[in-house]
């Protein structure tokens, strides 16, 4: 099995190195819309009807989208399932 590895040059500031990349599971709006098949229209009308789950931290008007809950809250109105 064979690797492929992408070199990438040494960051400006030392303490970078010790910086640990962590991917994140979240998103952003600009982020869910790239997500999913749906205009910007439509996509605020679901958020708004409660059909895709969000997180508004209290105070803000920022939402932040779960990429696994947003898919498993779509593939709820999925048509044509084994137990349909």
């Amino acid at each position: 099995m064979t690797e492929n590895y992408i070199h990438l040059p040494a960051p400006a500031h030392p303490e970078a190195l010790n910086a640990k990349y962590i991917p994140s599971d979240f998103t952003d709006f600009p982020g869910v819309k790239k997500l999913v098949p749906f205009g910007e229209r439509t996509l605020r009308k679901l958020i708004k009807d409660g059909i895709i789950p969000h997180i508004r931290l209290k105070g803000g008007r920022r939402l932040i989208f779960h990429v696994d809950s947003v898919t498993k809250a779509l593939l709820r109105y999925q048509k044509g399932g084994v137990g349909e």
